[in-house]
């Protein structure tokens, strides 16, 4: 089994993996197009590992579906995603419009967005019922959703 190298901080999360192994080892290095440019190190380092002939697998990871972020949030709250309860709950598809309009699938993101509502209360188990509840006008007015969260809108 080769050693791995994870190269962070390349300047970006999710949006693109570049995979190369070389000499028995494993480079994985995670970074967005829109932010590394023509005269970026890691380019021409990428350019140096082909020139080797060695071989260099490009994986483009695409947004989170709207669908997919329904299922993430259904599975956060407890609640199953597929079932006709949660699909026909206008208050879970709104919120499921604005994490997905926030986030713009960025899968991080939603995480991370979720995570804020709970610290900020608008998520909380309600233990009388014994399930997850938001309240809408409390996330709607919280500010959070107009946060600018670096990449989305």
């Amino acid at each position: 089994m080769p050693t791995t190298l994870y190269l962070a901080g390349i300047r970006d999360s999710a949006n693109r993996g570049v995979c190369v192994h070389v000499l028995g080892i494993f480079i994985l290095a995670a970074f967005r197009d829109s932010e590394v440019t023509e005269d970026h190190p890691l380019l021409g380092m990428l350019q140096y590992i082909r020139d080797l002939s060695v071989k260099v697998v490009d994986l483009r990871l695409e947004p989170l579906s709207q669908e997919s972020v329904r299922r993430i949030i259904g599975d956060t709250l407890h609640r199953d995603p597929c079932s006709k309860r949660v699909r026909e709950d206008p208050e879970m598809q709104t919120l499921v419009e604005l994490v997905y309009a926030k986030t713009q699938g960025n899968p991080f993101f939603v995480v991370q967005l979720l995570k804020s509502l709970h610290r900020g209360g608008h998520i909380v188990f309600d233990f009388r019922e014994n399930e997850w509840r938001f309240n809408l006008t409390s996330i709607v007015g919280s500010g959070l959703l107009r946060l600018c969260v670096r990449g989305t809108t």
